[in-house]
């Protein structure tokens, strides 16, 4: 939208009026696409950065041998570790080894499922036992 207003001019002893332009106020229409446009690129460095720690994360974690940690010794019983699963010690150790998986997370599922065998009820979706396993 063009502003015109009218100016006045002495030429040559007359006075005459010119039609001159205005500055032309901004456009709402193009300050909202600028403000869109902004949070776009905003939003995809956002998830572009993501992207990149979870692959740098998921490559870290995931490219380690879990049994090489476990033949190193890393994983130690803590003096905080319950004394209900000291019994079930040797179990975690054992089927962690044959399995690859680190005994700290199995005893992390036995601890979730069951309380280390203190709950041994039935679930509702009829899993049963000390990791809940479904028949």
């Amino acid at each position: 939208m063009e502003v015109l207003t009218k100016t006045s001019v002495l030429t040559k002893n007359k006075q005459t009026a010119i039609p001159f332009r205005a500055n032309k106020p901004a456009n709402k229409q193009s300050k909202h696409r600028n403000l869109i446009l902004a949070v776009i690129l905003a939003g995809m460095l956002i998830s572009i950065s993501f992207i990149f720690l979870f692959a740098l994360l998921f490559f870290n974690v995931f490219s380690q041998d879990p049994s090489r940690n476990m033949e190193e010794g890393q994983w130690e019983v803590s003096a905080g570790f319950p004394l209900e699963a000291k019994k079930y010690l040797s179990i975690y150790q054992e089927a962690g080894e044959k399995y690859g998986v680190p005994w700290p997370v199995l005893a992390a599922v036995h601890k979730v499922e069951t309380d280390f065998g203190r709950n041994l009820s039935v679930s509702s979706v009829g899993a049963t036992g000390h990791t809940q396993v479904r028949p």
